[in-house]
């Protein structure tokens, strides 16, 4: 599976985010729609998490593969121990690519490898009874299907229009204010105040880890004496997490909790070179 998208001028890391571009003014409040850079800087994020999706599904295909084919080997091979068989028909194998991951395989890897492992995690944080468990579960799940089929309708088709950034901002904050919506429904304040906390400190952590991926990328552009220190101030002041946004956990797509001070951005652009800035991707 091809999965189209823009790249992120620095990578991203492990995460399930698109990022908000801000500026230093006040900061965007819980569900607020984001501004139209807000899906520029993490598109490359939603890209590796397909690649590793379709990994997993990948290596699931070639292990199930593997197993049949160890069976019809041991099948042939006791054929050939019957003593009233004399001569057997030669068996040819046909060496075969794993077939294309499908939209159902990947609804079913999100499921498995995002959904739940949050799902359990919350249960647990927001001592949660069985029956809300379950019915955060669905929901958690229902908004990641949904954060994909969104992802997925809005990429460039056969004729490579661009993405409608406009478009997928609208939708993917529609598919966050009706899971917000839904969750009120069922959580106490308390629990989802321990939600939006639990939230706050895994922004918090991908925010650390892009910082660091941002340092490591500068290591290897040939930085001048300036350059780093000037990167390294600006750096500091570049990630946010200020604008939380329940559900990023457990969905690959939509609009997620970190925030890029546009700002910030522009002056760290602005003391690198043209060929320092295309080997970042910017």
């Amino acid at each position: 599976m091809k999965n189209t998208v823009m790249a992120f001028l620095l990578g991203g890391l492990s995460g399930y985010i698109i990022t908000v571009m801000t500026t230093d003014g006040p900061q965007p409040k819980l569900n607020n729609i984001p501004a139209m850079g807000q899906l520029a800087a993490q598109l490359e994020q939603l890209e590796q998490d397909n690649e590793n999706l379709q990994a997993q599904l990948d290596n699931a295909t070639q292990k199930i593969a593997q197993t049949r084919s160890n069976a019809a080997q041991i099948a042939r091979q006791d054929t050939k121990e019957l003593p009233e068989i004399e001569t057997l028909e030669p068996v040819y194998e046909v060496s075969q690519s794993p077939a294309p991951v499908t939209y159902a395989q990947t609804v079913k890897a999100i499921e498995m490898y995002q959904v739940l492992p949050v799902a359990k995690r919350l249960e647990s944080q927001l001592n949660l009874d069985e029956n809300t468990a379950s019915k955060l579960q669905t929901l958690l799940l229902e908004k990641a299907q949904r954060d994909y089929q969104v992802w997925l309708n809005n990429q460039p088709d056969a004729s490579q229009q661009p993405v409608d950034m406009q478009r997928l901002t609208e939708l993917f904050n529609e598919n966050s204010h009706n899971y917000a919506q839904s969750v009120r429904e069922i959580l106490t304040d308390e629990q989802l105040a321990t939600y939006v906390r639990t939230e706050r400190q895994q922004a918090e952590v991908l925010a650390q880890q892009k910082l660091m991926h941002l340092q490591d990328s500068l290591t290897k552009v040939n930085l001048d004496e300036y350059q780093q220190q000037e990167i390294s101030r600006l750096a500091n002041q570049l990630y946010h997490t200020d604008n939380i946004n329940i559900g990023s956990m457990g969905s690959p797509y939509g609009v997620g909790s970190i925030s890029i001070n546009s700002e910030k951005l522009e002056a760290i652009k602005s003391v690198l070179t043209e060929e320092q800035l295309q080997s970042l991707m910017l």
